[in-house]
């Protein structure tokens, strides 16, 4: 094993973290190389990556990191949550045990903050990612799907697909709207969550009474809406649930992303435990384009 330190992000320059994070990342499965300003906004912003949290490991000898591991903690559901926002290790440096380290030193900080569980993602075909974590405890409970339309979208919503009765008003509310409101079956991505999407919107279904019945989290921007989370109640029929699915994800979509836009129309983790969500995205035309695992480790 290489003779290590690790330092606290909070104690090294953001330069030299984006830096590391650039080159740990170099031939990583899609590109997310990143400059200072788009760290700080993506990662200290919106993802919440506590600087106090988050470590960089360093070699005898050499000034630059040589891997880092990346940490978060929220609130969701009552409960205290962690994140491992992001582990890579230096291509010269891998197998030395230096994940590894990171993993232990990561465990030691969960423990401390006295953590309920904690959660992290990582490419279904980075099978070695995935044993590591199996090593310290971590298991996977879901897959998450990316997903891209190329061109126009048709979630069926003048046609007879959706049901009578199953006419829903969509109202636009800030993110902060879905606190407390939960159909998903299981916890969603860390970067899906309300919390990482301060610059989103909320789409909120309501039936006849004024009841919610479902909901959709995106992100916009003058090139891409991002579709982060879209979940009904689980109390809907089958029926009344598509309809509602198809209502949401047609509001999600619309405006700007209609026919002929240019604008990029993406789904940022899909999970396969909503399978009827998968199927309509994929029914109106959205493709898979990446697949991760979601792995938990509970306390």
């Amino acid at each position: 094993m290489t003779q290590l330190r690790l330092e606290r992000l909070a104690d090294v320059p953001l330069s030299r973290v984006v830096a590391a994070w650039n080159e740990c990342f170099s031939d990583y499965y899609v590109p997310i190389a990143m400059d200072v300003p788009s760290f700080a906004a993506a990662k200290l912003g919106n993802e919440d990556l506590h600087p106090e949290l988050s470590f960089l490991a360093f070699a005898d000898g050499r000034e630059a990191p040589i891997g880092f591991l990346l940490n978060a903690v929220r609130t969701v559901d009552g409960e205290r949550i962690a994140w491992n926002g992001g582990t890579a290790v230096h291509p010269d440096f891998r197998g030395r045990g230096v994940g590894a380290a990171l993993l232990e030193k990561a465990m030691e900080t969960y423990r401390e903050q006295g953590v309920a569980a904690a959660l992290l993602e990582a490419f279904v075909q980075n099978e070695g990612a995935q044993r590591l974590y199996r090593r310290f405890g971590y298991e996977r409970f879901d897959t998450l799907h990316g997903m891209e339309a190329a061109g126009a979208v048709d979630f069926g919503l003048d046609s007879a697909e959706i049901p009578s009765g199953s006419t829903y008003r969509i109202e636009r509310r800030p993110p902060s709207a879905l606190e407390g409101l939960r159909f998903a079956p299981e916890t969603p991505p860390w970067q899906t969550m309300r919390q990482s999407a301060k610059t989103g919107e909320a789409l909120v279904a309501e039936d006849a009474a004024g009841r919610p019945v479902g909901y959709a989290l995106r992100r916009r921007s003058p090139a891409a809406t991002t579709l982060l989370q879209c979940a009904v109640d689980p109390a809907l029929s089958d029926e009344a649930a598509a309809g509602a699915t198809r209502r949401l994800l047609g509001a999600v979509f619309s405006g700007g992303d209609a026919a002929g836009s240019t604008r990029r129309r993406t789904v940022f983790a899909a999970p396969a435990s909503q399978p009827a969500l998968r199927a309509a995205l994929a029914s109106a035309g959205f493709e898979d384009k990446y697949a991760l695992v979601h792995m938990r480790l509970r306390f």
